[in-house]
């Protein structure tokens, strides 16, 4: 029996120019995105528009990380929408990192509005934790091995994603991350480069999560009519205080995408992975993670053609 779970990636969602201006010709996409926009002004008082940052410099566009979540969680779920048009609603939804927002609402657990409230204090709040960064690493030797994350650990670093057995990303304070990656044992062993900077999927983020929370205030979780898969804890998520705990985790710690993805295939018999993006960062993923069994990767994009696209927003 053929088992389905739509993808949704993270932060790095809508990084190239030329993959933002093909997804906001989407109608659904464009949707979504005035719906954020109009939220968004409305919420700081028209000192902030959505609009404005879509047309900023690619400069303006990479460093100002709450909005770059934003457009990238309300560009993911009108892209779902757009899916749902042609393809029947698929078995799982899991998402990497920022990815959990969009999969949060299109399981219908969580209002649009809710997520971008959420989305928009997180992002404010998190921007203000400066003295952290991320960086993305390859292993040049063999996979990442257990004694390999325990030395990180050791150094006062944690991983903050575990993307494939050879990719994964480094947290930690400044000058800790930066001694690390400049030491010639970690030079020889990894391929290291700047992410981003602050310190996301760690323990320095409690406070902008517990400050996110305080704004936030009690928000409702609606029974959710298609099954969800946390990448923190590799399970399906059965009640609302799973979620609310996997939103937790998911602010404040690692992300562990290579074996979610092969506990899907092994334990949920899922054999058909369709990757919202709308980068291919998640079919990557899936390519460089071996699998027992064979699987089909697909990229929503692919699935939209010209005659459905409009012109892009004004």
């Amino acid at each position: 029996m053929s088992k389905t779970a739509v993808m949704f990636a993270g932060i790095d969602a809508l990084d190239t120019e030329a993959l933002r201006f093909s997804t906001l010709q989407i109608p659904e996409v464009q949707r979504r995105v005035q719906q954020a926009h109009k939220f968004l002004w409305e919420e700081t008082a028209g000192q902030v528009s959505l609009k404005d940052y879509m047309v900023s410099s690619e400069a303006d566009f990479q460093a100002q990380l709450p909005l770059k979540a934003f457009i990238c969680a309300a560009a993911q779920i009108g892209l779902f929408d757009r899916y749902l048009k042609t393809n029947s609603a698929p078995d799982y939804l899991v998402g990497c990192s920022l990815g959990d927002a969009a999969r949060t609402v299109c399981s219908g657990a969580m209002s649009f509005e809710e997520m971008l409230y959420g989305t928009y204090l997180f992002g404010r709040e998190g921007d203000k934790v400066t003295d952290g960064s991320v960086v993305c690493c390859k292993s040049l030797l063999s996979p990442l091995s257990a004694e390999e994350i325990q030395e990180i650990e050791a150094c006062g670093l944690d991983i903050a994603v575990y993307q494939t057995p050879v990719h994964f990303l480094v947290v930690g304070k400044n000058d800790v991350l930066h001694a690390w990656a400049a030491d010639l044992k970690n030079q020889q062993r990894y391929l290291i480069r700047p992410l981003c900077n602050r310190p996301l999927h760690s323990h320095a983020m409690t406070g902008a999560m517990t400050s996110t929370l305080t704004h936030f205030g009690s928000f409702k979780i609606n029974h959710w009519n298609i099954p969800m898969v946390s990448s923190t804890h590799r399970k399906v998520i059965e009640t609302p205080e799973d979620l609310r705990v996997d939103m937790n985790s998911n602010m404040t710690g690692a992300v562990h995408w290579s074996s979610t993805y092969m506990w899907m295939v092994d334990e949920l018999q899922v054999n058909r992975f369709v990757n919202i993006g709308p980068a291919r960062t998640m079919i990557k993923f899936c390519e460089r993670t071996p699998t027992a069994k064979s699987v089909e990767l697909m990229d929503c994009m692919d699935l939209v053609t010209a005659e459905q696209l409009i012109p892009a927003l004004a």
